[in-house]
């Protein structure tokens, strides 16, 4: 098996105010992200994807959506100080916002897989876009995304892992018999099924 990964730090805001303590207030962390994907071999140029592809893709995405970011959760009590009023008259904090420039990402409504901007949670937002970067900077189905690690801080990190890695079953669907009839019978109706499984979520902090 061979893995291999790709990082990407950036800056950005965030509030948990559903949580008792400090993290309840708006902060700030430098961001670190850490891709994984794996394969079974290398492809015949000796490797598994080519680094700057997937991570021009990573980094695109980022620093576009995230980058120099307030992430707030849907639910926030600062969301409707954000939000256009009933008139759809902006309130005051949201027009400066946009005559600053001020990206907003919001949890919940943007990505809904996830209600709040944990560190778990956007270790699941970028693995569910992780997936899409790999497709497009390979045309290898059998390499997958086998991990995402996100760190806030030195001490405090998260990781997506897969639990689902296709690898065995292609393995085994190469091979004749009944084993090999079974692992092609799975692979085809998860295609046709077209439902990406939910990660795993381990945390590991302090």
């Amino acid at each position: 098996m061979f893995t291999e990964t790709i990082e990407h730090t950036w800056e950005a805001g965030h509030s948990l105010p559903h949580l008792p303590g400090k993290c309840a207030s708006l902060h700030g962390h430098t961001w670190r992200a850490s891709i994984t994907i794996a394969a079974a071999h290398l492809d015949t140029s000796g490797i598994l994807v080519d680094f700057g592809l997937l991570k021009a893709r990573a980094k695109t995405w980022i620093d576009t959506h995230l980058d120099h970011a307030l992430m707030l959760g849907a639910d926030d009590p600062l969301m409707p100080l954000l939000e256009p009023g009933p008139d759809g008259t902006p309130t005051p904090l949201a027009t400066m916002f946009l005559k600053r420039g001020q990206r907003l990402f919001v949890f919940g409504r943007d990505f809904t897989d996830v209600a709040w901007p944990s560190v778990e949670g956007v270790a699941q937002l970028l693995a569910h876009h992780a997936h899409d970067w790999l497709a497009r900077s390979t045309t290898r189905r059998d390499v997958y995304v086998s991990q995402v690690t996100v760190r806030e801080t030195d001490r405090n990190s998260a990781a997506w892992h897969n639990p689902e890695p296709p690898i065995a079953l292609h393995t085994i669907a190469g091979q004749g018999g009944v084993a090999g009839d079974i692992a092609r019978l799975i692979l085809t109706n998860a295609a046709l099924a077209a439902q990406p499984a939910p990660g795993v979520l381990a945390t590991a902090s302090n």
